[in-house]
């Protein structure tokens, strides 16, 4: 094949060598190829991003107020409580997830955390993984704030036997509290022999989650369906400019690395990079493999410029 398009290039930031694989079917300026799932030496070899300059500086990085796996085993975890109106076990540990069966009798049972510290922060919101099992049967499954020490609540999101059945990712907005000290959080459980509830990857911060993240660029993804092509577009890169793509399907971090916080649970892939053309636009067409319906994407893209790498706004997205 003709040279520019033959061998994979290298953009040096840093220490660090970022290679890219371009596809010899297309200009590097228009758009590349890649499989969201590696399968290429080459691709597997730069799978691991925590390594990489891809990350940005702790300029742009999100104040994360709480996180919580729940993989100690504890329920309720260290600086967390239960409240429990004592006709069941209420929630308990599950496979590294907080779990409320379908107990018979009836259940108003909460999992309340401490008081957090949003002085000096805006556009804090909570984002959690969430399984809903029978979810006919659901009375009420609620997320509430407190800003008075537990004494009133106020719902700020719930579901009742309208939801759907299976994981779901949930970013909820918690900007009414925005720079409040000593503000609780609470997942309310209430029910007879109804839906089993269990939540994971507990993250509270401030930015605009789900799609906050970093500071340049606008980050996009349509189609993302199996067995097709999504197109991943970041506008605004600049012309030129190295466009490179990074995905977890772990959860939403953040990751801590020595460049700053990154939206994304390890292990955090990264794929093949596309130049941003003369309208500052890069267009990025990925091959989502078959099978994978459901599975939840969190993705964030860096901008590489001679001064250093900017992230975008990341995103969490479901494979349709």
């Amino acid at each position: 094949l003709p040279a520019p398009y033959s061998h994979p290039t290298t953009v040096k930031v840093g220490e660090v060598d970022l290679c890219t694989e371009i596809n010899p079917m297309v200009s590097p300026r228009d758009k590349v190829e890649w499989a969201l799932w590696p399968t290429s030496p080459t691709m597997k070899s730069l799978l691991p991003l925590l390594s990489l300059s891809l990350l940005v500086s702790p300029l742009f990085g999100q104040t994360v107020v709480l996180s919580e796996d729940f993989n100690a085993g504890q329920v309720p975890p260290s600086g967390w409580t239960e409240d429990n109106n004592g006709n069941s076990s209420g929630w308990q540990p599950y496979y590294d997830q907080a779990r409320h069966d379908d107990y018979t009798g009836w259940n108003d049972n909460s999992l309340v955390t401490g008081g957090l510290d949003m002085t000096g922060l805006t556009g804090m919101h909570v984002v959690f993984d969430q399984n809903n099992v029978y979810p006919s049967w659901t009375d009420r499954n609620g997320v509430e704030v407190s800003s008075n020490g537990g004494g009133s609540w106020s719902e700020v999101w719930y579901q009742d036997s309208g939801a759907s059945s299976g994981y779901s990712t949930e970013d909820v907005s918690l900007g009414a509290y925005d720079g409040t000290a000593g503000v609780q959080l609470r997942w309310r459980f209430q029910g007879d022999y109804a839906n089993e509830w269990t939540i994971d990857n507990v993250l509270v911060e401030d930015g605009s989650g789900g799609g906050g993240g970093g500071g340049g660029g606008a980050y996009s993804i349509e189609g993302l369906v199996a067995d097709g092509l999504a197109s991943l577009v970041v506008e605004g890169a600049g012309a030129g400019n190295l466009v490179v793509v990074a995905y977890s399907v772990t959860g939403p971090g953040p990751t801590s690395t020595p460049f700053g916080d990154v939206d994304m649970s390890p292990p955090i892939m990264q794929l093949p990079g596309a130049t941003a053309g003369s309208d500052g636009n890069a267009n990025i067409l990925a091959f989502v493999p078959p099978g994978i319906s459901g599975l939840t994407v969190y993705t964030q893209a860096g901008i590489v410029t001679a001064s250093g790498v900017t992230l975008t706004n990341s995103l969490i997205e479901v494979v349709q």
